[in-house]
């Protein structure tokens, strides 16, 4: 790679001009440490601008009542409580759908057991090795 698409590369990573604090410290804590396609960047983005929200959220919750009346005149918990909770649930879809690769060292384990394998066992390394065989790696490659 040159220096130019070096550059390029970074720039397509910086944090958009949209994002709050919260957004951009995400942003930069995956971008960072990880390579994404363009439209892992895309969900990216749209998760950063989500996490600004649970902090504009988290702000408005501050000095309320965990608790308000309701339509029907009892006890419910507060509405932006609620907002809140869907939007961190949002948020952690969003980031579930970018595929963080993991280092070899954490994706490469080994079981050491005292008698044989269960059958789900045997069933996970036989999938395991037709799936490396189809990616063409070979016994030990990760």
């Amino acid at each position: 790679m040159t220096t130019d698409t070096l550059t390029d590369a970074k720039r397509d990573a910086s944090a958009p001009d949209d994002l709050g604090k919260s957004g951009i410290e995400l942003w930069n804590s995956i971008t960072d440490d990880y390579e994404l396609r363009r439209d892992e960047l895309e969900v990216l983005h749209a998760a950063c601008r989500i996490r600004d929200q649970i902090d504009k959220l988290t702000e408005g919750i501050a000095g309320q009542p965990l608790t308000v009346l309701g339509s029907q005149k009892n006890l419910v918990i507060h509405p932006l409580i609620s907002e809140r909770r869907y939007q961190e649930q949002a948020l952690a879809g969003l980031l579930g759908k970018i595929k963080f690769h993991d280092s070899v060292e954490t994706v490469t384990t080994t079981v050491i057991t005292d008698g044989p394998m269960s059958r789900s066992e045997s069933g996970r390394k036989a999938a395991r090795a037709r799936w490396d065989r189809a990616k063409g790696l070979t016994n030990g490659d990760v």
